[in-house]
């Protein structure tokens, strides 16, 4: 049904020497339902290449006018200028002629129906991420100064001021009259859920980033979000780190602290001393690395920051103290009649080095390969069943979200791999799951009142359970690429049950907490970084989902199967060539090596090496998506010798 505008009329836009062919543009202002915003469409007309309106784009208003006008005559204006909304709008036309699609375009332009502060300054960029119909994201040149909402009349003063509020806008793959039937305004509705304007003024914050990462490519999203907040990280980490010279990236004002980061009972206490030594206080401290989660905790402790319990905390980062909470069936000392069983490190993070162990002996082999690595093993029963990750967010005890999202069995559970052995390597996430409705609820229950009776209060957790009994199975296909299906269950199977395996007390990794934001809308980084400093305002209101679900998400993990000189034989660039239809599904993709680089083994390391991560969208269902995922895997070729 079309959606009714609250107010419809025309923009044109001309030179000093005015011409018939003057773009003109009819223009609708619309509701958009439960959000912050209302929405001003802009048809955007094409010209030809040669027009000189597309010359004076960036020229001074010196150069271009425009007229506002309602249709029914009520109000018109004539300033001369060129407002940043104009500005945006010309840019469209000047895009639309370079399309060679031919495809219509529209602008929406966001206008505030409450006053105060955007929660943070690149919202749209956020919360249109992945929506294949945009085509640019427009901001304001001063996006964390306040905005005004203006009540909507027929007057002119209120046509004039009402597009100068706008704080920002999208060019879309839609034209202006299929705007109108309403599709766009839904997505959009659901998109902009939530209290995303909020009273009071964001405070600049200075943030401690224990541990910078590996590359730009692990931390863009975390550097993003900091950006977004108008934060400064403060980057401690060992001398030489790769981020130790620059002063900023992506956006985000970057500082640096050297600090030997060898992990014993001194840490903290170096850590301090650095933090002392620079003089500037921090607002917070904070880590994304397991294997510091600790120490980042006792040094808040220490300066009176916010953060979880340094004991609670410990009890997460080591499994055999997490087993008092969530304890698993018990192995039995008999390795003649041992259960399948998984043998890992007893702490830290990482797949490799973890083993599925069918028999007594595959245990023995596995425990003497991690020793032999220097780590200590744990071994764990098996626990049969689809594997998920739940991320939860709590504030004050209270879950302000949970999302669950489908893991794909490992290269140690059946899919297909040339690993020499066959260790615990992750292949890929569909978002959100497709478990039955009850099995989610047992998911949710478990996994939040697990988190609370282990004493966390606020935070970002992600969290990896298994659901034995389940209603649902992965069945491999004659592809050899495993779909979850519904399982065979006789009348005397138990119910559902769930155990949980690991409680993170950070949000996700780099990849996975990307593929959860364009599913969602939330950026699991900006609320670590938010929660580090008690922003509650701007926690709670960033947490908040899409309000309903837009489409279906999967990405997919391709390691290096061995060592040796990479050659890249088929990527992403070459398929957008030859498999554009195909590439079309595919939003984001990350190459972690170049053609003629050297990977150790993972074998005899112990570490998985990624050489590729990519993100896909369906909108038609979860089987097209599997499809996808499974299409862009044997597409691509990579050679490793």
């Amino acid at each position: 049904m079309p959606s009714p505008s609250l107010n419809t009329g025309v923009l044109t836009l001309t030179t000093e020497a005015p011409r018939k062919d003057n773009p003109i543009a009819s223009w609708g202002l619309y509701a958009v339902h439960h959000t912050d915003f209302q929405t001003v469409t802009l048809e955007v007309p094409q010209v030809d290449d040669g027009h000189p309106l597309l010359e004076y784009c960036n020229t001074g208003a010196k150069s271009v006018a425009y007229e506002l006008s309602l249709s029914d005559g009520q109000a018109q204006v004539q300033p001369s200028g060129m407002p940043q909304w104009a500005r945006w709008w010309l840019d469209c036309v000047r895009s639309s002629t370079k399309r060679v699609d031919g495809d219509r375009t529209t602008l929406c332009l966001f206008l505030p129906t409450r006053a105060g502060y955007l929660a943070r300054n690149d919202i749209l960029q956020l919360r249109t991420a992945g929506w294949d119909k945009v085509i640019q994201v427009f901001c304001r040149d001063q996006p964390e100064t306040a905005i005004k909402s203006i009540s909507t009349t027929d007057s002119r003063e209120w046509l004039q001021r009402s597009f100068a509020s706008a704080i920002g806008g999208i060019q879309l793959k839609v034209s202006h009259d299929l705007v109108k039937e309403g599709g766009v305004l839904n997505q959009l509705s659901h998109r902009l859920a939530g209290p995303l304007v909020l009273d009071c003024e964001a405070v600049p914050r200075r943030i401690a980033l224990v541990n910078g990462g590996y590359n730009l490519a692990l931390r863009e999203r975390l550097f993003r979000a900091a950006a977004g907040l108008r934060m400064t990280l403060v980057i401690i980490d060992q001398p030489g780190h790769w981020l130790q010279r620059r002063r900023e990236a992506l956006g985000v004002p970057i500082e640096f602290l050297p600090v030997d980061m060898t992990i014993d009972s001194e840490l903290p206490e170096r850590i301090l001393a650095a933090l002392q030594a620079d003089k500037i206080p921090i607002d917070g401290i904070t880590s994304l690395a397991d294997r510091y989660l600790e120490a980042t905790a006792r040094v808040a402790e220490r300066l009176a920051l916010p953060t979880q319990s340094s004991k609670t905390i410990a009890t997460t980062v080591n499994k055999e103290l997490l087993r008092a909470f969530s304890p698993l069936p018990q192995i039995g000392q008999s390795i003649d009649q041992s259960p399948p069983t998984i043998v890992k490190p007893s702490s830290g993070s990482g797949s490799f080095g973890i083993f599925l162990c069918r028999d007594g002996e595959e245990r023995i082999a596995a425990e003497r390969r991690l020793r032999a690595l220097g780590k200590e093993p744990l071994a764990e029963i098996y626990i049969e069943g689809p594997e998920v990750d739940v991320n939860v967010v709590l504030h004050n005890g209270r879950v302000l979200l949970t999302e669950i999202s489908d893991n794909l069995p490992t290269t140690a559970e059946g899919f297909p791999s040339k690993f020499s052995e066959k260790s615990w390597v992750e292949t890929g996430s569909m978002f959100p799951s497709n478990l039955s409705s009850n099995e989610l609820a047992l998911l949710t229950d478990n996994v939040t009142s697990l988190l609370l009776r282990l004493g966390f209060h606020t935070g970002v957790f992600h969290c990896e359970a298994r659901v034995q009994h389940s209603a649902s199975t992965y069945r491999t296909t004659k592809s050899a690429f495993p779909r979850l299906t519904t399982a065979s269950r006789p009348c005397s199977t138990p119910p559902p049950e769930v155990t949980v395996i690991e409680v993170n007390c950070r949000a996700p990794g780099a990849k996975a907490a990307e593929g959860s934001m364009y599913s969602t809308g939330v950026d699991y980084y900006a609320l670590q970084l938010l929660s580090a400093c008690n922003d509650n305002d701007r926690f709670c209101a960033l947490a908040t989902p899409f309000s309903d679900q837009l489409g279906w998400w999967g990405s997919g993990y391709i390691p290096a199967e061995r060592g040796g000189k990479v050659t890249m034989e088929v990527t992403f660039e070459d398929l957008e060539r030859s498999s554009a239809e195909l590439m079309a599904n595919v939003v984001r993709w990350t190459l972690f090596y170049q053609d003629g680089d050297r990977i150790e083994d993972p074998c005899l390391t112990g570490k998985t090496h990624w050489l590729a991560w990519f993100l896909v969208h369906s909108d038609v269902s979860r089987c097209h998506l599997e499809n996808i995922l499974e299409q862009v895997r044997k597409a691509l070729r990579f050679d490793i010798a």
